[in-house]
């Protein structure tokens, strides 16, 4: 049996090529006074992963693709990576130190190629970077911080999805653009989701949208969604085989396309896997769209690559060919607009060449029963490693349904789109507004969010809450969502039991985030509630004492007290410290410039501010209690063209 040792501070390889399923051997110690020292990533069905907390390997379930082990001086990785031939999983080997490699999707009696990585490092964050760099590196892709984020995803968006579903038409999508227009939401982007092509048997049968659902044309149908509503692009949705089903057998488009099509085991018309069969797919279908008026894509059911093509040919290559193909034609047509989805197979994640949004959950279902706590459970913890390659997509949601500012919050910190599903009628601006600024442009974080290193190993079903860190221009965030404790009738009753949980949290939590390094330690915070506007100061030491229950969140960011004063940020978004471009404090004088955009912000002051100005124009300044002071800027203040604003406040005479 082969063991995997890895040294801390290094990362080791053991390579694979092997007819069976292989069962390997892990050196460690779990740490002692830790109930759940494991914590895995298994998929619970074709397309996702979820976190699962396990006392030892024996609890390991079938499909686990990653793990991160706690052990009394340090942290273990250990990924399971795809090669050509198929996919790479682990599952249980029947002991707590074991575990069995599995290689599904390859052909039968066929050699699989594959690897296992493995890390140690004090730093679990830092562990389980090092084993996802290794795997980008040897399947020759970009990790996140070499993607390029599209254009599209940095305004408002909103999705036909969960407000129309398969019944999407060309009145409803009118119907919505009117209210956009109506309500003055600053969409910067609609998507039309699965529903508008022309389909036969859940098959797609041509590339023009239904006539019966688009009467004029889907060409027509975006000239008039962009002229009523003013979103500046419009999308499509399809799947990376044509449809569901792939493409209907004697239709004009699959006698139209029959050399870069194949027929698979199940008797499915599929794209061609070559490279150049795909391209010629994806890129005769895109040449169509952007015809029309499309801007972007959505692609959809990636990791069902498995079952379509698993068996037939080489899984690994096939899909690395498709998804090269898909990165190209979007970069030719889209100018890189493309949100993957359902796509968070290795075999896929491992693939991508240049495309930069992958969607990181589960659907959000606007009725399922506990759907947020899932939706949140997915998102936080996949962040950890989906996170270290894309950025990552948290899904839409209802502004106007009883969590939505929670919902909200989420996707504040996420670092990726925001967009809304809202029925027609339905999308609440008010909720929106602390999501963007006034032109629909998102207050994004630079990176996806991780569990703070407290609930890495903790389920938050028996702990009561689970605690979020991410960072954004020199602020840290945390936040902190209540989460109900599980019992039998978890899935029946709406929460199970729904008290309160109470937990303490101090400034060095913070500095587990993503890109901490960059907000700088002192030994004193400001410590703002964005969602409340309210604040005090913490010392670095300083335990808070909070207390949550599962319809309750807390949301608190830190900034580092440097001297006397420190600029905040915008007083109504969640995500505060976007707004600020850079700040210095010098002979009584804080000088700040900010988003032109962000008309109230948010300054803490040891003194009472004796001024302060924006360009010629005076600023309003207003105390908000313990130190903390609006100041507001005047319209005026800058010009339409100006991207920022200087504002100079006055700490003494």
């Amino acid at each position: 049996m082969k063991s995997i040792i890895a040294e801390t501070g290094t990362v080791r390889c053991l390579y694979l090529n092997t007819k069976e399923d292989t069962e390997l051997r892990v050196d460690w110690q779990p740490a002692e006074g830790v109930s759940t020292p494991v914590l895995s990533f298994n998929y619970f069905n074709e397309w996702w992963t979820r976190p699962a907390f396990l006392h030892d390997l024996s609890e390991l379930k079938e499909r686990t693709q990653l793990l991160l082990i706690r052990e009394n001086s340090a942290y273990q990785a250990i990924l399971a990576v795809p090669g050509k031939a198929a996919a790479a999983e682990f599952a249980c080997a029947g002991s707590r130190d074991t575990l069995r490699m599995t290689f599904p999707g390859r052909r039968p009696g066929s050699e699989a190629q594959g690897a296992v990585l493995s890390a140690r490092d004090e730093d679990p964050y830092r562990c389980i970077r090092a084993v996802v760099a290794a795997a980008c590196e040897m399947h020759g892709i970009p990790t996140r911080e070499k993607r390029t984020y599209p254009a599209f995803a940095e305004k408002l968006g909103w999705c036909s999805w969960d407000c129309c579903y398969q019944d999407v038409n060309q009145d409803q999508l009118i119907q919505k653009a009117q209210e956009i227009q109506e309500k003055c939401i600053p969409f910067g982007w609609l998507l039309i989701d699965d529903g508008w092509e022309e389909i036969s048997d859940n098959k797609l049968a041509g590339l023009e949208a239904d006539r019966t659902k688009f009467p004029d044309g889907l060409k027509a149908c975006v000239r008039e969604i962009k002229q009523i509503s003013g979103v500046h692009s419009v999308g499509v949705w399809h799947t990376l085989s044509g449809y569901w089903d792939g493409i209907a057998p004697g239709s004009p488009l699959a006698e139209s396309m029959r050399d870069i099509l194949m027929t698979n085991k199940d008797a499915l018309l599929l794209p061609e896997p070559g490279k150049d069969e795909a391209y010629r797919f994806f890129d005769k279908w895109h040449t169509a769209l952007k015809e029309s008026g499309i801007d972007f894509v959505k692609v959809d059911s990636q990791s069902s690559a498995r079952r379509h093509y698993g068996e037939d040919t080489d899984l690994g290559a096939c899909v690395s060919d498709l998804h090269a193909a898909l990165d190209e034609s979007v970069n030719t047509h889209f100018d890189g607009g493309l949100i993957n989805c359902m796509g968070m197979g290795a075999e896929n994640v491992f693939a991508r060449p240049s495309s930069a949004i992958s969607r990181n959950s589960d659907d959000f279902v606007p009725k399922r029963v506990n759907g947020f706590f899932e939706h949140m459970l997915q998102n936080v913890y996949n962040s950890i490693w989906h996170g270290e390659i894309y950025y990552t997509d948290w899904d839409m949601f209802w502004s106007s349904h009883p969590d939505a500012a929670k919902h909200a919050v989420l996707r504040a910190l996420s670092g990726g789109p925001v967009y809304v599903s809202d029925k027609i009628g339905g999308s609440e601006k008010e909720i929106m507004e602390r999501l963007c600024y006034s032109d629909g442009t998102i207050l994004r974080a630079p990176q996806p969010p991780v569990p703070a290193r407290q609930s890495l190993f903790a389920d938050p079903g028996e702990t009561g809450y689970l605690k979020i860190l991410n960072t954004c221009r020199g602020a840290a965030y945390m936040a902190v969502y209540g989460f109900p404790f599980r019992n039998k009738d978890w899935e029946n009753n709406g929460g199970a039991d729904r008290q309160e949980a109470e937990g303490v949290f101090c400034p060095e939590e913070f500095f587990d985030g993503r890109g901490a390094e960059a907000v700088g330690r002192a030994d004193s915070y400001a410590l703002w509630d964005p969602a409340a506007g309210r604040g005090m100061t913490v010392s670095a030491g300083e335990k808070v004492k909070f207390s949550v229950g599962p319809d309750m969140y807390l949301l608190r960011m830190l900034v580092p007290l440097k001297g006397s004063a420190a600029v905040i940020g915008s007083a109504k978004h969640y995500l505060a410290s976007h707004c600020v471009e850079e700040q210095e404090l010098s002979e009584g004088v804080l000088r700040a410039r900010v988003a032109a955009a962000a008309d109230e912000i948010i300054i803490y002051s040891r003194a009472c501010p004796h001024g302060a100005a924006a360009g010629t124009k005076q600023c309003r300044i207003t105390a908000v209690g313990n130190g903390y002071y609006r100041v507001d800027i005047p319209r005026d203040a800058r010009d339409d063209s100006d991207k920022t604003v200087e504002v100079l406040i006055r700490l003494s005479e």
